[in-house]
């Protein structure tokens, strides 16, 4: 039986631990009520920082340089390299994949 207790803390802390190490974002659940002459309405969505949503941009545009290079092996296209730019990606990682400034 003490072995079992045992066993159950340790899953318990390992399931906290897990919990706790997943990446986090600044995203928050949010819910808007429209009420009308006939009713309300209601609609629930992510809302996320600035922040977050700047640093999506520069991940997805260093995902989209990856794979149009394909992956790294060729120059990337001058879309994706545009796409890089205007997304704030750094200017050295934007040309080891063929973009000029």
């Amino acid at each position: 039986m003490k072995r079992f207790a045992m066993l159950a803390t340790f899953a318990l802390v390992m399931a906290i631990l897990a919990g706790t190490a997943s990446q986090s974002n600044a995203a928050q659940w949010r819910c808007t009520t429209n009420y009308n002459g006939y009713g309300s309405s209601s609609h629930c969505g992510w809302v996320y920082s600035e922040q977050e949503l700047y640093e999506r941009g520069q991940r997805n545009a260093i995902r989209e340089l990856d794979y149009n290079s394909r992956g790294g092996t060729r120059r990337a296209s001058d879309r994706a390299c545009k796409a890089a730019i205007e997304a704030g990606v750094d200017n050295d990682l934007a040309s080891s994949y063929g973009c000029r400034e």
